[in-house]
């Protein structure tokens, strides 16, 4: 059994499924069970970390004990990983803002405290 995302493409008919799979994706490994703020805030932090380590490694000259080219791979994917979660989360957010669930959420929040 295979987790995926099928979200919407915008001005078309179509639609895009991003395979979710815990052994492979670990930001979904530990996300995946987060509320959606949450989430959202993780992969910000996420994002900035993987920034701050980019611009450090282009200007340190101190390579890690592994191969640099595997460095590299690693930090390919797991940019392409944390952009492919981002495009998720901008394609929800738009869709709740368009059906106004977060108003939904908040007066559902309101009415059972």
């Amino acid at each position: 059994h295979v987790n995926a995302v099928t979200l919407p493409v915008a001005n078309t008919s179509g639609s895009i499924t991003w395979p979710l799979s815990e052994s492979v994706d670990t930001f979904w490994r530990e996300n995946g069970h987060q509320a959606f703020p949450h989430a959202v805030k993780n992969l910000e932090q996420s994002l900035f970390f993987q920034n701050s380590r980019r611009k450090n490694t282009t200007t340190s000259s101190s390579l890690p004990d592994d191969s640099p080219l595997d460095v590299q791979v690693k930090r390919n994917f797991e940019r392409r990983l944390l952009g492919t979660h981002a495009k998720i989360v901008s394609l929800l957010a738009k869709t709740i803002e368009s059906r106004a669930l977060d108003d939904f959420f908040e007066t559902e929040a309101r009415i059972l405290s």
